[in-house]
């Protein structure tokens, strides 16, 4: 009995060796081969992202920032939850998922900030150049009590500060980067924006004659407008709600992002988020 215990140990030390190294199966250590990748002991990534994006650098350690929660509809914020919309948001409160792009923590202010539960979901993630980046929390909760399924979302902007100052003439705004429409019931799949567009009145500085159309569960082609809405702000009327923060890098060709909340015939309240391109008419 003892000899046959003793032949063992061998056997059993070269086992032990070979799963420490990642040996006899074949397999590999992802936290070793991925060294940016945070420790996950079940397995799975604590976010997923869909989409890359270039990081915003900011202006003197500052961001300008559009954070809408997943309950913004028709009627604004009735349903309560997280606003951010700010050109002073302190760069070194936000936080990024690897080298993704994707935003886990998002402050308004020194002192306020959101993050993104693990698991999660970063979808729609995009951006250009470094002072523009767009995503949506999805499929999590976060720090502020917000909790959004598959089907739903809290849609961000994040750019660089960007003042603009009143002048003369109109600029026109079409769609740049968006985030996908999503019911705020989260009873059916997210939509598409088939197009947005307005014009930036520099002489008022507020956006006029906007024109949206998305199209979500049986909503097809589903078009909702207003005649103006300001600047850094919110506006409601017309069966929408659409709140705005500047931001970019050049004042004569600015970009303009839009959280939208409207209530679609058969889907009900629907947001979303998109950042508009404005520039000089050709």
């Amino acid at each position: 009995m003892y000899k046959n215990a003793l032949k063992a140990i061998p056997a059993l030390v070269a086992a032990l060796v070979l799963s420490a190294c990642g040996g006899g199966g074949g397999g590999s250590d992802s936290s070793a081969s991925n060294p940016t990748q945070p420790a996950n002991p079940a397995g799975a990534l604590p976010y997923q992202v869909q989409g890359t994006a270039p990081v915003v650098t900011g202006v003197a350690g500052k961001l300008a920032v559009l954070f809408a929660p997943a309950t913004l509809g028709a009627n604004g914020l009735s349903q309560g939850g997280t606003l951010y919309n700010t050109a002073d948001a302190p760069l070194a409160s936000f936080a990024t998922y690897a080298q993704t792009g994707g935003y886990t923590t998002i402050a308004g202010s020194d002192t306020a900030s959101v993050t993104l539960a693990q698991p999660g979901v970063i979808a729609d993630v995009n951006g250009y150049g470094g002072f523009i980046s767009v995503g949506r929390w999805s499929k999590s909760s976060d720090s502020s009590g917000g909790t959004y399924n598959v089907n739903q979302g809290a849609p961000y902007a994040i750019g660089n500060p960007l003042t603009l100052t009143a002048g003369t003439g109109t600029l026109n705004c079409t769609r740049y980067f968006n985030t996908a429409p999503t019911a705020v019931n989260g009873n059916v799949g997210q939509g598409t924006l088939n197009s947005a567009t307005a014009t930036l009145d520099l002489s008022t500085l507020t956006l006029t004659n906007l024109a949206f159309n998305a199209s979500i569960g049986s909503d097809q082609s589903y078009a909702f407008t207003s005649a103006s809405a300001s600047l850094n702000g919110m506006s409601s009327g017309n069966g929408a709600t659409f709140i705005t923060r500047v931001m970019g890098s050049d004042v004569n060709a600015p970009l303009v992002a839009v959280a939208y909340g409207t209530s679609a015939p058969t889907s009900g309240d629907i947001n979303g988020l998109v950042v508009l391109s404005c520039t000089k008419p050709v």
